[in-house]
């Protein structure tokens, strides 16, 4: 017996040469970095808005992939997004979805994509950052708010929400 492992063992290459491997393996792969736009969030929510009334998985179905929601809190962690600073998650038959944007994400860009979806907004303020959505002929009591920060204007804010209240 005890010869066989000797033979079993000389015939196993050590762990110090396997690990180290061809040069070839030794190089570090160049992994394009994986950058998702604010669309790619975005736009799913738009194209769905009756998952304001579903539960987290359905909600999850519709963000990138890599998206997870702490269990402790309705923050929403994603891989990197350019223009994505925040998202905020409450599902269920009131739910509530509000992502804060960044550039390059803007007011205009956000409006022409919600245009596109559900129309023509409510403009506050003459400004397309400032403008609601109401959905109710798709979900009822829905809505889409979008608004600049107020203490940062650098930030904009948009909410997917059913109204919480009569």
């Amino acid at each position: 017996m005890a010869i066989a492992l000797l033979y079993v063992a000389a015939a196993m290459p050590s762990a110090a040469a396997s690990d180290a491997g061809s040069p070839a393996e030794r190089t570090p792969m160049a992994v394009p970095a994986v950058r998702a736009d604010w669309r790619a969030l975005v736009e799913p929510l738009a194209d769905h808005p009756e998952v304001l009334t579903q539960d987290w998985s359905a909600i999850r179905s519709l963000l990138p992939v890599g998206c997870f929601r702490n269990a402790s809190s309705s923050q929403v962690d994603c891989p990197p997004m350019a223009g994505v600073v925040r998202i905020s998650v409450v599902p269920g038959p009131l739910g509530i979805i509000d992502i804060v944007l960044k550039q390059p994400a803007t007011c205009d860009a956000l409006y022409d994509i919600l245009r596109q979806r559900f129309g023509k907004g409510q403009q506050e303020k003459g400004s397309t950052c400032y403008a609601r959505w109401t959905l109710g002929k798709r979900v009822q009591h829905a809505y889409v708010n979008v608004s600049p920060g107020r203490k940062d204007p650098s930030l904009l804010y948009l909410q997917f929400a059913i109204e919480q209240g009569p």
